[in-house]
């Protein structure tokens, strides 16, 4: 009896024994699962985040061209228009870069801008075959009236607009950035200006310059924008009663519009080759007329805190669009122009 009860103990103690033992080897076993599920995760991550170029590396050759032409040498690596070459070497303290996912495919563009009174987008790169590639320009020639100038919307397209300043005629085209290269989704002739970006079914908003970091290509970070609208603020208002006699202080400087278009002021008034003739001073803002070669407009002064009543044209209102915080000028054709944001002038800060 006493060797039975042995034998039963000694059993019970082997089967608890493989019991065990077979639970120590799931145990292990699932463990060694979930280890090499976590290390294939991770291996999987590290390999994704290797396929997104480094900004920096990607586009090394044309922040060598613009440190390049900050010493005068116009041998590039990435061609640029004559005119873009001739902004950055006369101005060189004003050009900085920032790295910007356009089209949000982890693939950074590279973004070019220059700084007058305020920033505008002086070049845009891409990758096309992984190597840095020019889309568009902002220009205004000196002399022959070639202008070009190119934004980026919000939702990814980008708008390059090339025109003579002479007769007003050109070319806009509309983009959309994908892995193999610019796509153009449209493109639209027109005369005399007579372009808006809906015409290429751009209805978002334009992206705002500072909203972005920059850098110089002296590896300095600029200011932030809120600084740059404080030194803003402080510049003197549009003073219309002096422009009437004859003084445009308070207008001197660049003026531009949405589509890119510029007016340059001195204290004296116009420069360039258009004609200004001073009006008058009709309910809070000033009249006037410009005119180039055979073309005409009327041309408003428009302060800050002043709003255009409303026109009736054959049933169709249109109504002030321009930010009225602001000063404005807009040089009309048509009466339709005040509901196109893009017509307005402001001052570049």
């Amino acid at each position: 009896m006493k060797d039975k009860m042995k034998q039963v103990m000694q059993l019970s103690l082997i089967g608890v024994s493989l019991l065990t033992l077979v639970a120590c080897v799931q145990k292990n076993e699932e463990e060694a699962e979930m280890s090499s599920a976590t290390t294939s995760s991770k291996s999987s991550k590290v390999d994704e985040s290797s396929q997104t170029p480094n900004s920096e590396e990607a586009y090394a050759k044309v922040i060598e061209d613009f440190q390049t032409l900050k010493t005068g040498d116009t041998n590039l690596n990435v061609p640029l228009d004559s005119w873009t070459v001739e902004t950055v070497i006369n101005t060189p303290e004003e050009i900085n870069y920032a790295f910007y996912d356009i089209n949000k495919d982890g693939v950074d563009e590279m973004l070019v801008s220059a700084q007058q009174s305020e920033r505008y987008l002086l070049a845009l790169y891409y990758l096309k075959d992984s190597q840095p590639s020019v889309l568009g320009e902002s220009y205004a020639a000196s002399h022959g009236g070639a202008r070009s100038s190119v934004s980026i919307y919000q939702d990814g397209a980008v708008l390059v607009d090339k025109w003579s300043s002479g007769n007003g005629n050109g070319i806009a085209s509309a983009y959309q950035i994908q892995s193999a290269g610019a796509t153009e989704t449209g493109s639209v002739t027109y005369q005399r200006r007579e372009f808006n970006a809906t015409d290429l079914g751009l209805t978002g908003e334009v992206l705002d310059l500072d909203s972005v970091m920059w850098k110089s290509f002296l590896g300095e970070k600029t200011e932030s924008s809120n600084q740059e609208q404080e030194t803003s603020s402080q510049k003197q208002s549009m003073d219309i009663q002096a422009i009437v006699q004859g003084d445009f202080s308070s207008v001197a400087g660049v003026w531009r519009n949405g589509k890119g278009d510029t007016l340059e002021f001195s204290s004296s008034g116009l420069i360039g080759s258009s004609t200004l003739q001073v009006g008058e001073i009709q309910n809070q803002w000033l009249t006037a007329g410009l005119s180039s070669g055979i073309f005409g407009a009327a041309f408003y002064f428009i302060p800050s805190g002043v709003t255009l009543p409303s026109e009736d044209q054959n049933g169709e209102v249109y109504s002030d669009v321009s930010d009225k915080s602001r000063d404005r000028l807009i040089g009309l054709q048509y009466m339709g122009a005040i509901s196109v944001a893009e017509e307005f002038y402001y001052r570049v800060e």
